[in-house]
């Protein structure tokens, strides 16, 4: 049984067991166990109070993967929003932060030559940059498609730009669409949500995809060759 919980779902598991359990694997997949009898209410209760503590876990998770890319030392290229900016280090502060100047990215750390706390502010200043935008885009093709969106969430992807979940009516986007032309990110949130019409990829799809986004096929090359 899969629960829908704003921007996560969470599998849930029935067993022979006296207590709830719940676990987060390495790719950030919640699964809840409970007692076969076990009351759905309580169930939904027990998720809303550990909500915070899922998505603090999630994003640990998140970070643990390095696709920031490269060693995240002073002068290197980055890209965010489809714009390079060179990174800048700086260290002594006792909360992490990164901020953007012109064409620099800031990373503030308290010391610069620790990898992982670069890595770590680095991931989540994308991370909370594409939280920002993407609920516009979303509900904004959701009304000229003409779908509803039950839940979205954002995820490390090795191999796929989104997915979707058409009995959920779930999509989950990758983390770094953010490194990419807006446009990108829009032709993927399109490519998901039609599949809310048509599941698969077959002639009615890309139907679809030409009436809703005409140039989809451009900013299709234009995300693989970014």
């Amino acid at each position: 049984m899969i629960i829908d919980m704003e921007a996560f779902q969470i599998t849930l598991v029935r067993k022979r067991i006296k207590n709830l359990n719940l676990r987060i694997d390495g790719q950030g997949h919640v699964k809840v166990t409970a007692p076969m009898k076990f009351p759905i209410q309580l169930i939904y209760q027990f998720i809303h109070d550990k909500q915070d503590w899922i998505r603090k876990k999630q994003e640990q998770q998140l970070n643990k993967v390095d696709t920031t890319i490269k060693s995240l030392t002073q002068d290197e290229l980055h890209y965010f929003m489809g714009k390079a900016y060179r990174l800048h280090l700086h260290g002594g502060v006792k909360r992490s932060k990164v901020n953007l100047e012109h064409d620099v990215i800031h990373c503030h750390v308290a010391e610069p030559d620790d990898y992982r706390k670069k890595q770590v502010a680095l991931h989540t200043f994308y991370l909370e940059s594409m939280r920002r935008v993407v609920p516009e885009l979303m509900n904004k093709w959701a009304l000229v498609i003409g779908v509803q969106v039950n839940t979205w969430n954002i995820r490390l992807m090795k191999t796929r730009w989104g997915s979707c979940h058409p009995r959920r009516r779930h999509i989950c986007l990758n983390l770094k669409l953010i490194q990419k032309p807006m446009i990108c990110l829009e032709y993927v949130i399109v490519h998901e949500l039609v599949h809310l019409l048509e599941a698969s990829h077959n002639v009615r799809f890309y139907e679809l995809m030409s009436a809703f986004m005409p140039e989809w096929r451009h900013y299709k090359k234009q995300l693989e060759a970014f």
